[in-house]
């Protein structure tokens, strides 16, 4: 096999290495969830089902081969706790030695599977849409009382088992609705012992979504309204020792993707391997009032090839390449981006790249996973 291999960007040849090591694979055992949020792109997909015992195994199997994976998160777009398999498949994971995460809404968390969460896990991480006791115009259904009693069992559970871990972390959507309450959560958060809190902006799926997101030139909130409540947030925060990642709020030049940057691979429930969630699911996107349909992209499932294969083909490894460099379009910038055909999905740009992350909100760091 050659170490090497070119790859084209703009009519250009660039010769770069094949390998790469893989250190994080994500692992969405279900597309399945127990909420219809209504701001969740889960609403609009049709690709919907649970992981096969088939498909977990092989997975298992495939990453025992590959030294380099040093960690799985059970996440993705569904409720993994749906999953009739999931504490079964969290333990077997935890016994092969892999640092493991799960990421929940809380909800589905009962006295008897806690106890293998307290167990098994190092890291649990909850969503929480809004603060307790806050206003009814939520638009997500997660009840955040429900979710700080989930936590609150956890920590009971811990306590038992004289363990420190799993680590807690929170993660809050912000958006026009509860903005406000933002400095209200480290007070709370450390009240229930969570080490961590990760603010993301609103994805827009319609334009009435985007209406509510907060990030510049977007936001119906004033620029000096949004510093003011940040300011607060981050005092807060350092009073009470919570750590916390804030997402941009304004669109700049800068582009990051964290999923090749920590080199990560998402998994889908049907064996698909995909680069990120944002390709994870057909859906659609408003783009500063510019509709966008996303089309799920893959490399390969791991029915047909091993996961080094697929992480390590030609493909993928020059997508990781382009994504590294950003050498996409900043359509976000482009002043024919209103009439472009391309920016209307993702499937391809004007400098030829297929798919193409040329005006994804992730990359522009203001949509955060964990």
């Amino acid at each position: 096999m050659k170490k090497y291999y070119e790859v084209t960007v703009r009519d250009e040849k660039v010769i770069i290495p094949r390998e790469e090591e893989l250190f994080k694979v994500i692992v969405e055992v279900t597309s399945m969830c127990n909420f219809r949020c209504e701001m969740c792109f889960i609403t609009q997909r049709q690709d919907k089902g649970f992981m096969s015992e088939q498909v977990f195994y092989k997975i298992l199997s495939d990453i025992d081969a590959i030294d380099s994976v040093r960690s799985i998160l059970f996440g993705g777009i569904g409720e993994p706790l749906l999953h009739p398999e999931i504490m079964k498949w969290i333990k077997e994971a935890k016994e092969r030695g892999y640092f493991i995460s799960l990421q929940t809404n809380g909800s589905l968390i009962t006295e008897k599977n806690v106890r293998i969460l307290a167990q098994y896990l190092d890291t649990i991480v909850f969503s929480i849409d809004s603060y307790p006791g806050s206003s009814k115009d939520n638009i997500g259904h997660i009840n955040p009382e429900k979710t700080i009693r989930a936590i609150n069992l956890l920590n009971k559970i811990k306590s038992e088992l004289s363990r420190n871990l799993p680590s807690v972390n929170v993660e809050i959507v912000i958006n026009k609705n509860n903005i406000r309450d933002l400095p209200k959560f480290p007070a709370l958060l450390a009240e229930v012992g969570v080490s961590n809190v990760l603010i993301s902006h609103l994805l827009p799926i319609n334009k009435r979504f985007e209406a509510l997101s907060l990030y510049l030139p977007n936001s119906r909130i004033s620029k000096e309204c949004l510093i003011d409540i940040i300011d607060k947030f981050r005092e807060q925060c350092a009073e009470y020792g919570i750590t916390y990642v804030l997402p941009y709020f304004n669109l700049t030049a800068e582009r990051h993707c964290g999923f090749i940057e920590n080199r990560s691979t998402v998994i889908r429930w049907d064996g698909e391997v995909i680069p990120c969630y944002r390709f994870l699911h057909d859906h659609k996107e408003v783009i500063l009032g510019r509709e966008k349909e996303i089309k799920t992209f893959s490399f390969g499932n791991v029915l047909d090839f091993h996961l080094w294969e697929i992480w390590t083909s030609e493909a993928y490894r020059s997508f990781r390449f382009k994504v590294k460099g950003f050498l996409f379009p900043s359509c976000i910038h482009c002043r024919h981006s209103s009439t472009c055909p391309f920016t209307r999905t993702n499937v391809r740009d004007c400098w030829k790249n297929t798919p193409s992350c040329g005006d994804c909100l992730w990359a522009h760091r203001l949509i955060q996973c964990p």
